[in-house]
């Protein structure tokens, strides 16, 4: 941890980046977790519900699909309401690349 802080402190690295990464980090994991265990019971659970055979699939696929649909309509509104003074919504026409390469020169402009 120790070599971590020094590697902070040394880059100039902001309290508040680390933050948000570790925000985005915890949320990525929340969120691979639902879809893993979500992907290991929904068999098991739909039987239990009464379901079988081409119902237990059509239905299996419609609970799969919602799942994907609502993280992705979830993560755009987060993004865009997370970030009230920043690009929004306009962020995702632009290549992801030029706001990378913005924030490593931003970061890095006192590094020698």
């Amino acid at each position: 941890m120790q070599g971590f802080r020094d590697f902070c402190a040394r880059e100039n690295i902001d309290k508040g980046v680390i933050a948000t990464i570790m925000v985005a980090a915890l949320g990525y994991l929340v969120d691979i977790f639902d879809l893993l265990l979500f992907s290991i019971v929904r068999v098991q659970s739909l039987i239990d519900l009464g379901l079988e055979g081409e119902e237990l699939l059509s239905y299996g696929i419609l609970l799969i699909n919602s799942q994907m649909a609502g993280l992705l309509i979830g993560g755009i509104l987060w993004g865009v309401w997370g970030r009230p003074g920043g690009p929004g919504i306009r962020a995702v026409r632009f290549d992801p690349h030029i706001f990378a390469r913005q924030y490593r020169q931003r970061l890095c402009a006192g590094c020698s």
